[in-house]
């Protein structure tokens, strides 16, 4: 899955958008939004946390994420080691 979101400026108007692709690159699910006004941070997270629920009903097991933010790569590592998985 690739995903990005952008804002002009800090507290501008954001949108983001990207792609989930099957095991030979093939298309699965697109995705476009605009996301109102919020941070860049903010833009990047909520285009991720919806398309990984959608890669799970779609049955997609295993998912490799594309992301070019690395403030929003940590964020996400730091809620992942606060979760446990059952």
């Amino acid at each position: 899955m690739n995903a990005d979101g952008a804002s002009r400026g800090n507290l501008g108007p954001a949108g983001g958008g990207g792609v989930i692709e099957g095991p030979l690159s093939n298309w699965v699910h697109g995705f476009l939004v605009c996301l109102g006004i919020c941070s860049s941070v903010k833009a990047a997270l909520l285009r991720l946390f919806p398309e990984l629920r959608v890669a799970w009903k779609k049955g997609v097991d295993k998912l490799l994420v594309h992301m070019d933010f690395e403030v929003a790569i940590n964020k996400i590592k730091t809620l992942v080691n606060h979760i446990s998985f059952y």
